[in-house]
């Protein structure tokens, strides 16, 4: 349970660079009308993947490009936005006391390929210093304090596909706590790599099918695994009474935040780790009951839309609406947290849950999948709490709930 007696906490910007859309408004126009973009990748064995196109990065000076990997820059943007949506920085003194969190399953992976094939093939004397700078994790929370003078604690956290919530979670602790007034928090990732994606694949956990509409299916009897995508999400927290200070938008409330460690496999969910992750996000003031949906971890894998349900159906009998916006975009690992609190945000200001994108009721095995699943149309939704989950390889999970604007 969360204790009570913390700062309220709030989300007073948003910014996405994505498959679908660059920017929240076109990132939010696209998931509206069902839009995807799963192209074929190159690559021999892996039909499909989800790449951000061309032309998010076109306010990024050159110094900046060259100093710095794709994850990195990707990261840059989002939180660029979203500190421009919050209206933060138009005071230099919020600077100072203002931390970055940023998350990333594999960080600058790109660089890292590309110098140490160059060192494989002309020799370790031919690998670039900048390796260092663009390869290591850190830099990612860096490079957006640099940019944006953040002079407040500064951390970044690998926990896998948990890993764009666990520093969202984090950030929220931070200000929840007091130790800082307001942070930017989010997460990134540029996997869309033969390198990357290939050992997954011989895990058998990316998605098989050449058909866009068959390829991110969570939660239908016909998935075969995830579409490898990525991007960067962010968002700005603030505590409550210093926002409305400022006369900053609330755009909503994070209520609740859990982490745990299943301790158990190395590639496989279990029950009992993810259970104690999502009922630890509520308190005497925020219980199960007061959820209205639920934005699923649903990678479209087997193994883990089977825990998932089996852990929804125990925790909350009175069946809130379920669904995986990770149809529309694929599974950008580390960034998928930030993309789907964004989701859950934006779902509260419209008033509707999204569907699963390409699944119909007669596509669920019932037997495994015991859900309240919103399919082919969205859903109404009026008021209550909404909670975001990711749950990473390691058995790492993490959880956030929500409100809408207050």
């Amino acid at each position: 349970m969360m204790p009570t007696n913390q700062r309220r906490v709030v989300v007073t910007g948003t910014g996405v660079v994505s498959p679908i859309g660059h920017g929240t408004e076109e990132f939010w126009q696209s998931l509206s009308k069902g839009s995807t973009n799963f192209v074929p990748s190159g690559v021999e064995g892996i039909p499909l993947v989800s790449r951000v196109p061309d032309g998010w990065d076109e306010g990024i000076s050159p110094k900046r490009r060259r100093a710095s990997d794709r994850c990195t820059l990707l990261a840059l943007t989002a939180a660029g936005e979203a500190l421009g949506r919050s209206g933060l920085l138009e005071d230099p003194d919020n600077a100072l006391h203002t931390g970055v969190y940023f998350g990333s399953s594999i960080g600058g992976i790109g660089t890292i390929k590309q110098e140490f094939a160059r060192g494989a093939t002309e020799g370790t004397r031919s690998v670039h210093a900048l390796l260092v700078v663009k390869g290591l994790m850190n830099m990612i929370a860096s490079a957006i304090g640099i940019e944006y003078g953040l002079r407040g604690e500064s951390l970044v956290t690998a926990a896998a596909c948990a890993s764009g919530t666990v520093a969202i979670g984090e950030a929220y602790r931070a200000v929840a706590s007091g130790r800082l007034p307001r942070a930017v928090a989010g997460g990134a990732e540029a996997c869309v790599l033969d390198h990357v994606m290939e050992p997954f694949r011989k895990l058998g956990a990316l998605n098989s099918s050449s058909d866009p509409e068959g390829a991110s299916i969570p939660f239908s009897r016909h998935r075969s695994g995830f579409v490898m995508a990525e991007g960067a999400g962010a968002v700005v927290l603030e505590e409550l009474e210093s926002a409305r200070e400022r006369g900053a938008p609330i755009l909503g409330e994070i209520v609740g935040y859990a982490a745990s460690s299943d301790a158990a496999g190395l590639i496989t969910p279990d029950a009992a780790g993810v259970r104690r992750a999502v009922e630890g996000v509520f308190s005497d003031d925020h219980r199960p009951e007061d959820v209205v949906y639920i934005n699923a971890h649903g990678t479209s894998t087997t193994l883990n839309e089977r825990v998932e349900s089996e852990v929804y159906s125990a925790v909350f009998p009175h069946r809130p609406a379920v669904s995986s916006t990770k149809s529309y975009y694929g599974h950008p690992l580390g960034a998928a947290g930030a993309f789907e609190v964004i989701v859950c945000l934006e779902s509260a200001r419209a008033g509707v849950a999204l569907p699963t994108l390409n699944v119909s009721e007669a596509d669920i095995d019932r037997e495994e999948i015991d859900l309240n699943l919103v399919l082919d149309e969205p859903a109404p939704l009026a008021g209550g709490l909404l909670l975001s989950s990711s749950f990473a390889f390691g058995g790492q999970n993490g959880v956030l709930l929500m409100r809408g604007g207050i």
